[in-house]
């Protein structure tokens, strides 16, 4: 094929490079919403490739859930539903070689296809028995291309990941009057192997959500001490530790031990319950243990309040009727028919519109939400947790918040402690993560060497358990099956734990503008040495751009 647009014949642009990785955190949203993921996806192909349509088919293995626009032909209606059966793609030998077909069918001439009745072009479709020939293969496929082309389609792009049919794509002429070349193609095949691993993911979630309601609830609080890790080795055997909807929560601080227990004692009543503590604290986890502690059965649904697009939030929400709005061309369940006899999570609430915050008020005080382009209410039965970082009762004396949502959310209240004022939990959680991905990864334990953990002390982790986390993953994988020395500790740590006055040498020490101001100058050094490029910055602190970004806005940085 002849590579007419500007852009490389092998490879990808930088442009192109970035687009996918700035892409990747948005994969996380496929949980929530399938239908809203896909498209996401189909918004993200556009705002490349630039075209007037376009829709993409999940194979039955994952639902069959469509979004966007599909041909309207018979032939191909029929066709996909044969290659969207599970058992279709069975055939390594018959997967690839229709692959490699479609690969080469941008260039089939549909003039050369003679014409066939739909029922004997369905009759030549290949069979889930056995493999097709290669005429029979460009026959179908050449026919195919010439119904999607008559639909208005120029490509079809079949998701193939780890020889499983995961989804089919239909893609528009590009507005640009340019055609598909390789260079789209390959940001295609390298798309989709995120797309692939965010459903698998989305799917796990879901089976998991499932087994969690058809298994007995909790009758109470099991806290195991001096546990053995999941490897069986006794001397990581430190702390305590509980399950909260397949994540461990481990601990040492009495007081955490105490919240768990009450929480475990009054888990039970349907009351609002607003979780508050700094970024990366464990306010989800949180949430979940008290979901595991209540009546209900259905499903754990986190809604994150700081990714949803102010016109999405209604949809997402409380879902829609077909017709109800440009696109909605299926009926949709919104997130809260979802936590059907569950719990509906919403986390970092600071972030909700203003202009959406009447709607959750009225659906707490009613129990009852209208879908759109529906005339009739639904009851919603699920429990409502919210968890936030920020200060709301100053939100609502700044108008930032509304002052009457504030007061229903908080009806109890329950603030987590940052990791540096609970100083205990550190060893025992930086244990348990090495060894937790040791495991994962099928690597030997790495040690700690007490310098390297009495400086972990001393640093007053901005990012909490979250960026300990994170540091043990890069301990786990570097020092396996030996000890990590002081030195391995990250550039941020090093240099604000060695800044910081020693408080047994200090009369007094203004522990938040010291960490505040290391923080700035940390941030400003990345930032100069990145040329003002946050992506890398965020790389070369250790942390999530989406993180360095909130730093940059709470620390007041200016670029």
């Amino acid at each position: 094929m002849v590579q007419n647009d500007a852009r490389p014949s092998s490879g990808l642009s930088d442009p192109d490079v970035r687009a996918l990785l700035d892409a990747v955190p948005g994969f996380g949203f496929a949980y929530e919403d399938l239908e809203g993921f896909l498209l996401r996806v189909l918004e993200f192909l556009r705002s490349r490739f630039e075209f007037s349509q376009a829709g993409v088919i999940l194979s039955d293995s994952y639902e069959g859930i469509q979004a966007g626009s599909l041909p309207g032909s018979a032939f191909v209606e029929s066709s996909l539903r044969r290659i969207l059966e599970p058992g279709f793609a069975e055939s390594p030998r018959r997967l690839e070689l229709w692959r490699q077909s479609f690969a080469g069918a941008e260039t089939t001439t549909t003039a050369k296809t003679p014409a066939t009745s739909a029922t004997s072009a369905t009759s030549a479709t290949p069979s889930a028995d056995d493999a097709p020939s290669a005429a029979e293969s460009s026959e179908w496929i050449a026919r195919f291309q010439q119904e999607i082309r008559a639909d208005g389609f120029e490509l079809f792009f079949p998701v193939i990941f780890q020889h499983e049919l995961i989804a089919v794509f239909f893609l528009g002429p590009r507005n640009s009057g340019l055609p598909y070349g390789p260079s789209d193609r390959l940001f295609l095949e390298l798309g989709s192997g995120m797309f692939s691993l965010a459903l698998r993911n989305a799917m796990i979630r879901f089976e998991n959500a499932r087994l969690r309601m058809a298994a007995p609830k909790n009758q109470g609080p099991s806290i195991k001490k001096n546990a053995k890790s999941a490897s069986g080795n006794p001397k990581w055997a430190s702390g305590k530790s509980l399950s909260a909807g397949g994540r461990t929560i481990v601990f040492s601080d009495s007081a955490t031990e105490s919240m768990l227990q009450r929480w475990a004692r009054i888990g039970g009543p349907d009351l609002p319950v607003l979780i508050t503590g700094e970024t990366g604290t464990g306010k989800e986890l949180l949430a979940r243990w008290i979901h595991n502690q209540s009546a209900g059965e259905g499903p754990f649904v986190p809604v994150n309040c700081s990714s949803i697009p102010t016109s999405l939030w209604e949809s997402e929400l409380f879902g829609h009727t077909r017709g109800a709005f440009t696109d909605a061309r299926t009926q949709r369940s919104g997130l809260v028919e979802m936590a059907t006899g569950g719990t509906l999570f919403f986390d970092e609430i600071g972030d909700m519109p203003l202009d959406i915050q009447p709607k959750i008020l009225r659906l707490m005080q009613e129990k009852a939400y209208l879908p759109l382009g529906s005339d009739r209410e639904k009851r919603a039965r699920c429990r409502m947790l919210f968890a936030t970082h920020r200060d709301l009762y100053q939100m609502v004396m700044a108008g930032q918040f509304r002052q009457d949502l504030y007061y229903r959310i908080c009806v109890v209240e329950e603030t987590i402690a940052p990791l540096r004022n609970r100083p205990e939990d550190i060893e025992p959680l930086f244990k348990h993560f090495l060894v937790q991905y040791a495991t994962r990864w099928k690597v030997a334990p790495a040690g700690v060497e007490s310098d390297l953990m009495n400086a972990m002390r001393k640093y007053p982790w901005p990012g909490n358990v979250r960026e300990l986390e994170n540091f043990a993953a890069r301990v786990a994988l570097e020092y396996s099956g030996r000890s990590a020395p002081v030195g391995s500790f990250s550039l941020l740590g090093r240099q604000v734990a060695s800044a910081l006055p020693d408080p047994e040498e200090a009369d007094s020490v203004d522990f938040e503008s010291s960490v505040s101001e290391y923080s700035r100058r940390l941030i400003r050094r990345a930032l100069q040495q990145s040329d003002g490029n946050r992506a890398l910055a965020a790389r070369m602190l250790g942390i999530s751009r989406g993180r360095l970004n909130y730093q940059i806005r709470q620390l007041g940085i200016r670029p």
